[in-house]
Protein backbone atom coordinates (compact mmCIF):
# COMPACT_ATOMS: atom_id res chain seq x y z
CA UNK A 1 0.00 0.00 0.00
CA UNK A 2 0.94 3.50 -1.10
CA UNK A 3 1.49 6.00 2.11
CA UNK A 4 0.31 9.42 1.29
CA UNK A 5 3.44 11.74 1.98
CA UNK A 6 1.50 14.98 0.51
CA UNK A 7 -0.81 15.11 2.83
CA UNK A 8 -1.89 18.19 3.58
CA UNK A 9 -0.49 20.25 6.52
CA UNK A 10 -2.58 23.04 6.71
CA UNK A 11 -4.72 23.25 10.33
CA UNK A 12 -8.62 24.27 10.29
CA UNK A 13 -8.53 26.73 13.49
CA UNK A 14 -4.94 27.89 12.98
CA UNK A 15 -5.22 28.89 9.26
CA UNK A 16 -8.82 30.64 10.89
CA UNK A 17 -6.54 32.39 14.20
CA UNK A 18 -3.40 32.84 12.01
CA UNK A 19 -3.61 36.74 12.25
CA UNK A 20 -4.05 36.26 16.11
CA UNK A 21 -1.30 33.02 16.19
CA UNK A 22 1.09 35.35 14.32
CA UNK A 23 2.54 37.49 17.45
CA UNK A 24 4.56 35.90 20.02
CA UNK A 25 3.80 38.55 21.97
CA UNK A 26 0.67 38.29 24.35
CA UNK A 27 0.04 40.83 26.83
CA UNK A 28 -2.84 42.64 28.47
CA UNK A 29 -3.54 44.48 25.13
CA UNK A 30 -3.84 41.60 23.08
CA UNK A 31 -7.05 40.50 21.30
CA UNK A 32 -7.11 36.51 22.39
CA UNK A 33 -8.57 33.62 20.74
CA UNK A 34 -11.83 32.82 22.09
CA UNK A 35 -11.31 30.60 24.84
CA UNK A 36 -14.01 28.10 23.92
CA UNK A 37 -11.48 27.24 21.26
CA UNK A 38 -8.13 27.26 22.61
CA UNK A 39 -8.57 23.27 23.49
CA UNK A 40 -9.48 22.26 20.26
CA UNK A 41 -6.58 24.40 18.79
CA UNK A 42 -4.09 23.14 20.88
CA UNK A 43 -5.32 19.69 20.05
CA UNK A 44 -4.87 20.11 16.16
CA UNK A 45 -1.26 21.57 16.35
CA UNK A 46 -0.42 18.55 18.90
CA UNK A 47 -2.30 16.05 16.17
CA UNK A 48 -0.11 17.65 13.41
CA UNK A 49 3.18 16.89 15.93
CA UNK A 50 2.22 13.09 15.95
CA UNK A 51 5.05 10.96 14.68
CA UNK A 52 4.76 9.28 11.13
CA UNK A 53 4.11 5.93 10.98
CA UNK A 54 7.37 3.38 10.07
CA UNK A 55 5.90 2.94 7.02
CA UNK A 56 5.51 6.74 6.12
CA UNK A 57 9.26 7.04 7.44
CA UNK A 58 10.64 4.32 5.05
CA UNK A 59 8.66 5.39 2.00
CA UNK A 60 10.24 8.81 2.94
CA UNK A 61 13.70 7.84 3.18
CA UNK A 62 13.30 5.97 -0.33
CA UNK A 63 12.31 9.25 -1.73
CA UNK A 64 15.12 10.99 -0.63
CA UNK A 65 17.72 8.83 -1.09
CA UNK A 66 16.18 8.21 -5.11
CA UNK A 67 16.44 12.39 -5.05
CA UNK A 68 20.35 12.18 -4.76
CA UNK A 69 23.36 10.82 -6.58
CA UNK A 70 24.73 8.51 -3.70
CA UNK A 71 28.27 6.47 -5.42
CA UNK A 72 30.46 5.42 -3.16
CA UNK A 73 30.01 7.85 -0.29
CA UNK A 74 28.30 5.22 2.17
CA UNK A 75 29.71 2.27 3.53
CA UNK A 76 27.46 0.61 4.73
CA UNK A 77 23.93 1.62 3.27
CA UNK A 78 21.49 -0.33 5.38
CA UNK A 79 23.39 0.77 8.71
CA UNK A 80 22.95 4.17 7.30
CA UNK A 81 19.62 3.58 6.66
CA UNK A 82 18.89 2.32 10.07
CA UNK A 83 20.10 5.38 11.57
CA UNK A 84 18.52 7.90 9.31
CA UNK A 85 14.81 5.70 10.00
CA UNK A 86 15.49 6.23 13.92
CA UNK A 87 16.31 9.92 13.38
CA UNK A 88 12.77 10.73 11.26
CA UNK A 89 10.79 8.41 13.30
CA UNK A 90 9.90 11.52 15.99
CA UNK A 91 8.76 13.51 12.79
CA UNK A 92 5.45 14.09 11.64
CA UNK A 93 4.24 13.07 7.84
CA UNK A 94 3.25 15.88 6.47
CA UNK A 95 7.47 17.02 7.66
CA UNK A 96 8.82 14.99 4.95
CA UNK A 97 7.59 15.89 1.45
CA UNK A 98 8.55 19.56 2.47
CA UNK A 99 12.07 18.61 3.59
CA UNK A 100 12.63 16.44 0.30
CA UNK A 101 11.79 19.48 -1.52
CA UNK A 102 14.25 22.08 0.29
CA UNK A 103 17.55 19.08 -0.14
CA UNK A 104 16.90 18.96 -3.70
CA UNK A 105 17.24 22.35 -3.82
CA UNK A 106 20.18 23.11 -1.46
CA UNK A 107 22.41 19.55 -1.88
CA UNK A 108 23.69 17.86 -5.05
CA UNK A 109 24.81 14.65 -3.00
CA UNK A 110 22.67 12.87 -0.53
CA UNK A 111 23.14 15.14 2.72
CA UNK A 112 24.01 13.75 6.14
CA UNK A 113 21.47 12.55 8.64
CA UNK A 114 22.58 15.65 10.55
CA UNK A 115 21.44 18.26 7.94
CA UNK A 116 18.64 16.49 6.71
CA UNK A 117 17.56 16.48 10.58
CA UNK A 118 18.47 20.16 10.64
CA UNK A 119 15.87 20.40 8.24
CA UNK A 120 13.23 18.55 9.84
CA UNK A 121 13.36 20.53 12.94
CA UNK A 122 13.24 24.03 11.06
CA UNK A 123 10.16 23.16 9.44
CA UNK A 124 9.07 21.61 12.88
CA UNK A 125 10.06 25.12 14.98
CA UNK A 126 6.61 26.89 13.59
CA UNK A 127 4.05 24.93 15.42
CA UNK A 128 6.26 24.44 18.34
CA UNK A 129 5.78 28.62 18.12
CA UNK A 130 1.99 27.74 18.09
CA UNK A 131 2.38 25.86 21.05
CA UNK A 132 4.62 28.46 23.20
CA UNK A 133 1.54 31.34 21.39
CA UNK A 134 -1.00 29.16 23.02
CA UNK A 135 0.68 28.40 26.61
CA UNK A 136 1.12 32.42 26.58
CA UNK A 137 -2.40 32.95 25.86
CA UNK A 138 -3.98 30.58 28.27
CA UNK A 139 -1.81 32.58 30.85
CA UNK A 140 -3.29 35.38 30.05
CA UNK A 141 -6.47 34.47 30.29
CA UNK A 142 -5.87 33.78 33.53
CA UNK A 143 -4.09 36.78 34.60
CA UNK A 144 -7.28 38.79 33.33
CA UNK A 145 -9.44 36.56 35.45
CA UNK A 146 -7.46 36.93 38.48
CA UNK A 147 -7.28 41.05 37.71
CA UNK A 148 -10.68 41.15 37.35
CA UNK A 149 -11.11 38.65 40.78
CA UNK A 150 -9.06 41.22 42.01
CA UNK A 151 -11.29 44.27 41.11
CA UNK A 152 -14.44 42.92 41.95
CA UNK A 153 -13.35 42.28 45.10
CA UNK A 154 -11.85 45.87 45.11
CA UNK A 155 -15.41 47.06 44.34
CA UNK A 156 -17.03 45.05 46.84
CA UNK A 157 -14.29 46.47 49.54
CA UNK A 158 -15.38 50.47 48.57
CA UNK A 159 -18.82 49.15 48.21
CA UNK A 160 -18.95 47.88 51.95
CA UNK A 161 -16.90 51.20 52.99
CA UNK A 162 -19.78 53.55 51.28
CA UNK A 163 -22.31 51.71 53.20
CA UNK A 164 -20.59 51.81 56.29
CA UNK A 165 -20.10 55.54 56.20
CA UNK A 166 -23.02 56.51 54.72
CA UNK A 167 -24.63 54.89 57.55
CA UNK A 168 -22.71 56.21 60.09
CA UNK A 169 -23.53 59.64 58.81
CA UNK A 170 -27.56 59.33 58.64
CA UNK A 171 -27.35 57.74 62.20
CA UNK A 172 -25.40 61.21 62.83
CA UNK A 173 -27.67 63.68 61.05
CA UNK A 174 -30.99 61.75 60.45
CA UNK A 175 -32.36 60.74 56.92
CA UNK A 176 -33.52 64.32 56.35
CA UNK A 177 -30.10 65.37 56.22
CA UNK A 178 -28.57 62.15 53.81
CA UNK A 179 -30.69 59.76 52.23
CA UNK A 180 -29.34 56.07 51.52
CA UNK A 181 -27.72 56.12 48.15
CA UNK A 182 -26.81 60.07 48.07
CA UNK A 183 -22.97 59.54 48.87
CA UNK A 184 -22.97 56.78 45.92
CA UNK A 185 -24.25 59.44 44.22
CA UNK A 186 -22.18 62.53 45.02
CA UNK A 187 -19.01 60.35 44.70
CA UNK A 188 -19.79 59.67 40.79
CA UNK A 189 -19.60 64.14 40.73
CA UNK A 190 -16.64 64.22 43.09
CA UNK A 191 -14.54 60.83 44.41
CA UNK A 192 -13.20 63.34 46.51
CA UNK A 193 -14.59 66.43 47.77
CA UNK A 194 -12.66 69.60 47.77
CA UNK A 195 -12.39 72.06 50.11
CA UNK A 196 -11.11 75.72 49.96
CA UNK A 197 -8.93 74.19 47.01
CA UNK A 198 -7.60 71.29 48.92
CA UNK A 199 -8.70 67.39 48.54
CA UNK A 200 -10.36 65.96 51.55
CA UNK A 201 -11.69 62.66 52.53
CA UNK A 202 -14.94 61.80 52.67
CA UNK A 203 -14.86 60.84 56.10
CA UNK A 204 -13.85 64.11 56.65
CA UNK A 205 -16.60 65.71 54.72
CA UNK A 206 -19.48 63.84 56.57
CA UNK A 207 -18.28 65.07 60.28
CA UNK A 208 -21.33 67.84 60.56
CA UNK A 209 -24.58 68.07 59.56
CA UNK A 210 -23.64 71.18 57.31
CA UNK A 211 -21.12 68.75 55.20
CA UNK A 212 -23.73 67.06 55.12
CA UNK A 213 -25.23 69.09 52.51
CA UNK A 214 -22.44 68.51 50.53
CA UNK A 215 -22.95 64.92 49.62
CA UNK A 216 -27.08 65.80 49.14
CA UNK A 217 -26.20 68.79 46.86
CA UNK A 218 -24.01 66.40 45.00
CA UNK A 219 -26.67 63.28 44.63
CA UNK A 220 -29.09 65.61 43.82
CA UNK A 221 -27.51 67.61 40.89
CA UNK A 222 -26.06 63.57 39.57
CA UNK A 223 -29.86 62.57 39.72
CA UNK A 224 -30.33 66.00 37.77
CA UNK A 225 -27.69 64.94 35.03
CA UNK A 226 -29.81 61.90 34.55
CA UNK A 227 -32.44 63.47 33.00
CA UNK A 228 -31.12 67.00 31.70
CA UNK A 229 -26.91 67.31 31.65
CA UNK A 230 -25.74 70.53 33.00
CA UNK A 231 -24.07 72.72 30.20
CA UNK A 232 -21.26 73.25 33.03
CA UNK A 233 -21.32 70.71 35.08
CA UNK A 234 -17.76 71.51 36.87
CA UNK A 235 -19.33 75.09 37.70
CA UNK A 236 -22.15 73.61 39.61
CA UNK A 237 -20.21 71.18 41.64
CA UNK A 238 -17.86 73.89 42.46
CA UNK A 239 -20.87 76.36 43.50
CA UNK A 240 -22.35 73.70 46.12
CA UNK A 241 -18.95 72.90 47.12
CA UNK A 242 -18.55 76.52 47.78
CA UNK A 243 -21.80 76.85 49.61
CA UNK A 244 -21.20 73.98 51.65
CA UNK A 245 -17.95 75.26 53.05
CA UNK A 246 -19.33 79.32 52.93
CA UNK A 247 -21.62 77.68 56.07
CA UNK A 248 -18.73 75.55 57.94
CA UNK A 249 -15.38 77.30 58.53
CA UNK A 250 -13.98 74.19 59.82
CA UNK A 251 -12.82 72.02 57.06
CA UNK A 252 -11.24 69.60 58.65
Amino acid sequence: MTVDLARSSSIGLVAQYRHLLADDRIDEYSILIPSDHLRALRHEVEASLRPASPEQVAQALAMLVGSFKVGDVLEDRRAFARAMMKQLAPYPVWVFPEMIWRAQRKFEWLPSIAEVIAICDELMNERRRLLRVLDRTNGEYRRRQEEACRIEERQHRDQRWIADLEARAIATHGEAALQAGDLVLAMQLRPAPRCRGRWITWGQALKTRSRVTLASGLAELARAQQGEPSTDLNAAIASIEEATWGHDVTPG
